[in-house]
């Protein structure tokens, strides 16, 4: 005798549903547990996450239980509909619309000429915009967005002096607000860290979502030019000097994302999507690398589904303890310090190690085993 069936579970986010033909959820922490409603009893562990979850459950019957087969069929945990592509999924849920893109660049804009024109208070020369919203990778509802502030005279000796000793940081948080306010926007100021203001930024009482901002002067480096000299004078520097320089090699930072391909800026935005719903402790710089160096070594053809980079990504991240990642865009890394695995070493910093604060045993098998799950769940699609 088979009994074929399906089992169709809600998290109360979505309904209040908890039972449908034969089944009933006892647990729904950690893992649900299906009780089959007849006089053979069995329990079917299913992984029961914060989404959807669908389970086609196949049972053979002869005096007993003789074979138990499932299948999810809906990734849990970020939300998918059943039948639904990644690059639907990324489309619907993940990638920014261009409506978003455009309402908050244009704010930015606004509240970069409004900073250039206070420019005589500190010397501006240049506004550079980073973060996610600079490179493309923004996931939908939210942006980081990094202003960095070139100013004119100052080199790096005199942006240490200006922010430890002269209130620089102050000045220019004071001009922020100035600006958001011309500019119709609304802020919040969050903290002042060693080097940059964090504020929170919407750019109208009708945006949902509060977009962080750090607010960060930087000294006026050719990093074009001169970057040969640039990391020889850092090399010289304590590490606490060295943090005066990173501002400036931000550039490089964003150029070597920018620039990649709208496919791979997808697959970016997937994984941080992915992180976020599961609190995982990865700055998004690092994810941006991390799929950018799987698409330069596994030599994927160009025409590769969103789905396979994806898998390739995520196997990677199951092995996230043994990286040893590095670039030699910029500079030989083979002339710096080793590092000790894991490790990302920036592209634009050869003394900068992108995770170094992912560093717990425990956060490795955090990141291991979700990746783990996700790659499952994806490569049944």
């Amino acid at each position: 005798m088979i009994i074929l069936f399906y089992c169709i579970i809600y998290d109360e986010k979505f309904s209040t549903t908890r039972q449908k033909i034969f089944c009933a959820v006892k647990s729904r922490k950690h893992l649900a547990k299906f009780w089959i409603s007849t006089k053979y009893i069995t329990q079917i562990p299913v992984l029961f996450r914060e989404a959807l979850i669908v389970t086609s459950i196949s049972i053979s019957f002869k005096n007993k239980i003789r074979e138990v087969r499932y299948q999810t069929i809906v990734m849990a945990g970020i939300g998918m509909n059943i039948g639904e592509s990644i690059g639907k999924f990324i489309k619907r849920v993940v990638r920014p619309d261009k409506e978003f893109l455009q309402e908050i660049g244009e704010v930015i804009d606004t509240i970069v000429t409004a900073l250039q024109e206070k420019s005589e208070e500190i010397g501006i020369k240049e506004i550079i915009k980073g973060g996610s919203f600079g490179k493309g990778t923004a996931i939908k509802g939210k942006s980081d967005i990094d202003l960095l502030v070139v100013i004119k005279d100052f080199e790096v000796k005199d942006l240490k002096s200006a922010i430890t000793k002269r209130n620089l940081l102050t000045k220019m948080g004071k001009m922020f607000e100035e600006a958001v306010e011309e500019g119709g926007a609304l802020c919040k100021f969050i903290k002042k860290t060693g080097y940059s203001v964090q504020f929170q930024l919407k750019t109208s009482q009708f945006d949902n979502e509060w977009h962080d901002v750090d607010i960060l002067p930087i000294a006026n480096l050719d990093v074009d030019s001169e970057i040969d000299e640039i990391y020889s004078e850092m090399e010289a520097k304590t590490d606490f000097d060295r943090t005066f320089y990173s501002g400036s090699l931000v550039k490089l930072q964003i150029d070597f994302v920018k620039h990649q391909s709208a496919k791979l800026k997808d697959v970016i935005r997937f994984i941080k999507y992915w992180k976020k719903m599961n609190k995982l402790d990865l700055v998004s710089y690092a994810i941006e690398l991390i799929v950018i160096n799987v698409w330069e070594n596994t030599n994927l053809p160009e025409e590769q589904s969103l789905k396979q980079l994806i898998i390739a990504v995520l196997t990677e991240l199951m092995n996230f303890r043994t990286f040893a990642i590095s670039w030699d865009d910029n500079y030989d890394s083979d002339d710096y310090e080793q590092m000790d695995e894991p490790y990302i070493r920036d592209p634009a910093n050869p003394f900068m190690d992108v995770i170094y604060h992912t560093n717990t045993e425990r956060e490795f098998n955090r990141i291991e085993t979700q990746a783990g799950q996700i790659r499952a769940f994806i490569r049944r699609l």
